[in-house]
């Protein structure tokens, strides 16, 4: 497929069940929710996702679709400054997201394509892309098309730091955390207590 039977346009809100389904079928629920969900609730919160993307002023979604008008892929672009004390203003661009196949060069480039015509229109001169750490094949396919790498981010759960820098919990947190699993048991204790008198009468 060439870049010309490719057709890149703003994402609406029509195309959020099928930018939920790719996004689905490539795993990408696994790096942006922290609980196994089941596939019901996996697609029903990354349709609510891509509409709370899509209402955002500072973010678009672009959705490439070939001939037939089946989605290819996507990609989703933050107007964003570098660093927080980097005023310098980019777009940044996440989730480029493609559908299997043999021809990831054509669409990735119609995205990106998409991506530059924005910057210019809003006067943006960088373009800031994430890759996944652990894509070599993410990774490369930037550096080819001149990404640079600028740092390394990476992420850790509150529990994880507090261990590492030997910090306690929040009391008020551990209290309502204590309030839950007695709750939690005192439920369990009701249910256990309504099946012995059920067992009992029979």
């Amino acid at each position: 497929m060439s870049r010309s039977n490719v057709r890149v346009r703003a994402a609406e809100a029509a195309d959020v069940p099928a930018l939920a389904a790719l996004a689905d079928s490539l795993k990408i629920s696994a790096s942006i929710f922290s609980v196994r969900l089941a596939a019901t609730d996996r697609s029903e919160r990354l349709a609510q996702r891509f509409t709370a993307i899509l209402a955002s002023e500072r973010r678009r979604v672009f959705a490439a679709f070939d001939e037939s008008e089946q989605l290819l892929g996507f990609v989703v672009v933050l107007e964003d400054e570098a660093a927080p004390i980097d005023p310098t203003p980019v777009l940044q661009v996440s989730h480029l997201m493609l559908r299997a196949g043999n021809q990831h060069d054509a669409i990735g480039r119609a995205l990106l394509g998409a991506v530059l015509r924005l910057a210019d229109e809003r006067e943006v001169d960088h373009v800031l892309a994430s890759a996944m750490y652990a894509s070599r094949e993410d990774n490369r396919y930037l550096a080819r098309l001149g990404f640079a790498p600028v740092a390394i981010r990476r992420i850790a759960s509150t529990s994880v730091l507090r261990r590492a820098l030997g910090v306690g919990e929040v009391p008020d947190r551990v209290a309502a955390r204590r309030r839950l699993l007695a709750g939690r048991s005192e439920r369990a204790a009701r249910v256990t207590a309504a099946a012995r008198a059920l067992t009992r009468g029979l």
